[in-house]
């Protein structure tokens, strides 16, 4: 004999549905992160010659790209916090 739980079997599948937009949602985030902490490296890079050289116009725009890039990082800290708790 055989048993059939349908009710069942339609919230596992939407469970598993929400899982995987979760996975989905978690590799890009880390894709992102990866691509920003290139980006980082080489923002300090340039920031930091300019200083050197005296170019403080440079230095500073270095420098604020730097920051937009940090609360960019800290956004998706966030999101994939949530997406954890979910």
């Amino acid at each position: 004999s055989t048993a059939e739980f349908p009710d069942q079997l339609e919230e596992l599948r939407a469970v598993l549905l929400k899982v995987d937009e979760l996975h989905a949602v978690r590799q890009k985030l880390t894709a992102e992160m990866a691509d920003h902490s290139n980006l980082i490296r080489s923002l300090v890079v340039r920031a930091e010659d300019a200083r050197l050289m005296g170019d403080m116009k440079n230095m500073r725009k270095g420098y604020m790209e730097l920051y937009d890039l940090n609360r960019d990082l800290i956004n998706g800290y966030k999101i994939r916090c949530n997406n954890h708790t979910e």
